[in-house]
């Protein structure tokens, strides 16, 4: 296997983290147990059966039936894509780990809750005077420090590819890697380690999900006549579904004034309510110059503590399309 060595990314602009993003279009999710490496057996929803290796490499997600939307201060992805029906293109990996260790700030509101699924407003808070540089607005009158991307040392990613990521420290640093790969099979492990720095040494670890493939052509539009279903065949028992539809009508890169959120066990199909769509499709909330569309994720979700900071790697497989909203 190759190894490669790089700098961790500075995002600056487009739709990476900006002053006055919440989690609206954050990733998180998942419940926790109690033990270091977590193994299920297949075909239950209920707690994945454990075993402790005393290892440390992380307590893997609770297949719980209930919505999660929890996440942690540090987050990692991997994302794993082959090409489908739905999703052309070339085989790649994808790591990408913002490690923060404080918070996020989250100005937003969840005001209806149905099912698996949450819809969710930005708040805006204003400031006035305004926040100094590097800091944000979290309520009419309240600036806090935002986080910034803090250095674990050397990152390196083994099972799929070999990759070795070196922090340095920047306002927003981030680990990017990205390689077409196709040396990666479904149930292969992975393990995620970190040599240690301003965030301490860790290491998780979890196994390659199936790729996602939804059933049916993806829909051009929507409304809220009816609820909106979305099914695949293969459902894989020891993992999640995340859906995530936001409105567009915000600058780009800051903070979707509206999205819908759904989180459930891998049964075969996620449902959004038409409740919730009827909430979304408002006009005020829509310009589409730049739908951001629905994307729909299979996933893994292990965490563990590195020092005092929670840290989450998500191992996932993820459709994307975009469909225009219809209003009644």
């Amino acid at each position: 296997m190759q190894r490669f060595l790089l700098i961790a990314l500075f995002l600056m602009g487009g739709c990476g983290p900006s002053a006055n993003t919440g989690d609206v279009n954050g990733s998180d999710s998942g419940d926790d147990t109690s033990s270091d490496i977590a193994t299920d057996t297949g075909g239950d929803l209920g707690v994945d059966v454990t075993t402790d290796t005393g290892d440390d490499l992380g307590t893997d997600t609770v297949i719980s039936p209930e919505p999660n939307f929890d996440q942690s201060t540090a987050q990692m992805t991997l994302e794993t894509f082959k090409p489908t029906a739905q999703g052309d293109g070339s085989p790649y990996i994808r790591f990408t780990a913002v490690l923060l260790d404080t918070p996020r700030p989250d100005n937003t509101k969840v005001t209806l809750e149905e099912g698996s699924c949450r819809f969710k407003e930005a708040t805006n808070p204003f400031c006035d005077p305004p926040c100094a540089g590097g800091e944000i607005c979290v309520s009419p009158g309240t600036c806090v420090t935002h986080p910034v991307g803090q250095d674990a040392g050397f990152v390196t990613i083994t099972g799929v590819g070999a990759l070795s990521v070196t922090a340095k420290k920047s306002d927003f640093g981030t680990y990017h890697y990205t390689s077409a790969d196709e040396g990666f099979d479904v149930g292969y492990p992975v393990t995620v380690d970190a040599s240690g720095g301003v965030i301490p040494a860790f290491a998780l670890s979890t196994t390659v999900v199936q790729p996602l493939v939804l059933a049916g052509e993806m829909p051009s539009t929507f409304d809220d006549n009816e609820d909106l279903t979305f099914s695949w065949d293969s459902p894989e028992p020891t993992t999640r579904i995340r859906l995530r539809l936001g409105a567009d009508h915000a600058m780009h890169g800051l903070t979707y004034p509206a999205m819908i959120e759904c989180d459930a066990p891998d049964t075969g199909q996620i449902t959004i309510p038409k409740a919730l769509l009827s909430a979304i499709l408002k006009p005020k909330y829509w310009g589409c110059g730049e739908c951001p569309g629905i994307e729909v994720e299979r996933y893994r979700r292990v965490t563990t503590m590195a020092g005092e900071v929670e840290v989450e790697l998500k191992q996932l497989s993820k459709v994307h399309f975009y469909p225009f909203p219809e209003f009644n």
